[in-house]
């Protein structure tokens, strides 16, 4: 099983970004990728990781910057969403663009795994459209993806 682009893409109209992965890992596996320190592991090491709603997560960068993620849900195994509510990129203009977008994972088992349905709200209405869909593709369709499936 592959990650897949079923259901990827922009949505124009609300200016979302939307993309579709399935990985040969337990849903129970993926949510803990995502909703843990394990984070770590496949989107950037330096990083200050939350784990309870409300609370904030802080992801760095090196010199590229920092984005902080407030945890709105965490419905285990199903569930995850984030909002930005700082940030100080330098590729971005504004270097703050991801405020007050939101990141959701939806889980659901399938046969052999795990699919897992993304959208960045707001995500195609920035200037970092491209540089993001290319790192968000990356970071969950290769990286995460190695982690969960390869242990790597």
């Amino acid at each position: 099983m592959s990650a897949t682009r079923e259901q990827a893409g922009q949505d124009t109209e609300s200016g979302d970004f939307r993309h579709r992965f399935e990985f040969a890992a337990p849903i129970d596996a993926v949510y803990e990728a995502i909703a843990t320190k394990a984070i770590r592991d496949w989107w950037t090491e330096d990083a200050d990781i939350a784990t309870e709603v409300g609370s904030v997560s802080q992801m760095r960068f090196g010199d590229f910057g920092w984005t902080d993620l407030r945890v709105d849900r965490l419905e285990r195994p199903h569930k995850i969403d984030w909002t930005c509510v700082a940030q100080s990129m330098t590729d971005f203009r504004p270097t703050d663009e991801w405020v007050g977008t939101t990141i959701s994972f939806e889980l659901t088992e399938i046969e052999g795994g795990t699919r897992l349905d993304f959208v960045h709200q707001g995500l195609t209405s920035l200037n970092c459209n491209e540089l993001c869909e290319t790192g968000w593709q990356f970071h969950i369709g290769q990286s995460l993806k190695a982690l969960l499936e390869n242990g790597a």
